[in-house]
């Protein structure tokens, strides 16, 4: 239903952008602008209660990407 994309490096979220525009033009997908949430910057200082909202976290590279956050 909606994704929020956390991510510190801009080359990763310039790829994920032009994903994002691929996938628009394909059949179903074309309001996936609208439901995905961009958001820059170094999460790991974030406080965790900030992410009680989400169902599911996906994180890449899994353990070492999460370092002291959880």
């Amino acid at each position: 239903r909606r994704l929020t994309a956390c991510e510190i490096d801009r080359q990763a979220l310039a790829g994920f952008k032009k994903s994002l525009e691929a996938l628009s033009q394909q059949p179903g997908f074309s309001d996936i602008g609208a439901r995905v949430k961009i958001q820059q910057g170094d999460f790991q200082n974030r406080n965790p209660q900030q992410f009680n909202d989400y169902d599911t976290v996906l994180v890449n590279p899994p353990r070492s990407g999460l370092k002291d956050f959880l």
